[in-house]
């Protein structure tokens, strides 16, 4: 019925549907066509609801081992959140698009992992977000960890894991999937 705002509240539950049955290509496929919706929706879709579409692709795509596509899909967040201003939104950005640089395994995208992971920390304490700073402290850990400096490392996990659960959220904050 060209009633596009709520096409996309139907097509984003549609594909969190999907990704809560691990049916990863409908949940992609769902939420790309939710995209598409938000951007012909009047009133307009908000740009936080449309960033959390996009993010919902990234975890997937990351999941998936689709880390190039996930990692324009947290560019495509990260350009949202900066447009919005939203800087609690922006460090989660960050947070996914370091992560995704690290879920290549490649030396090569480390450099882009550290980067963005600092810069999500700055934010997280910027915002003061204890979710978020657990994440990113357990992401530079990572490095630290792979990069041989053991000290660093454990200080950082253990940071990470008091905040967490502090926070209550052991098992999701870390990633934030």
């Amino acid at each position: 019925g060209e009633d596009w705002t709520k096409a996309f509240e139907y097509l984003v539950r549609s594909g969190d549907r999907a990704k809560d049955a691990y049916a990863n290509s409908a949940a992609l496929d769902w939420y790309a066509r939710a995209l598409d919706a938000a951007g012909r929706a009047a009133p307009p879709v908000t740009r936080r609801r449309v960033v959390e579409v996009h993010q919902r692709r990234g975890h997937i795509l990351v999941s998936t081992a689709r880390i190039e596509e996930a990692i324009a899909e947290g560019q495509r967040m990260l350009d949202l959140a900066r447009a919005e201003n939203d800087r609690p939104l922006e460090g989660e950005a960050l947070a996914d698009i370091a992560y995704a640089h690290y879920m290549t395994l490649s030396w090569d995208h480390m450099p882009d992992f550290k980067r963005y992971a600092e810069e999500a920390l700055v934010i997280a304490r910027e915002v003061d977000d204890e979710r978020l700073l657990a994440r990113t402290l357990y992401l530079i850990g990572s490095l630290d960890l792979m990069e041989s400096r053991l000290t660093e490392a454990s200080g950082k996990f253990d940071e990470s894991l008091r905040i967490a659960r502090t926070v209550g959220e052991e098992n999701e904050c870390l990633f934030g999937h």
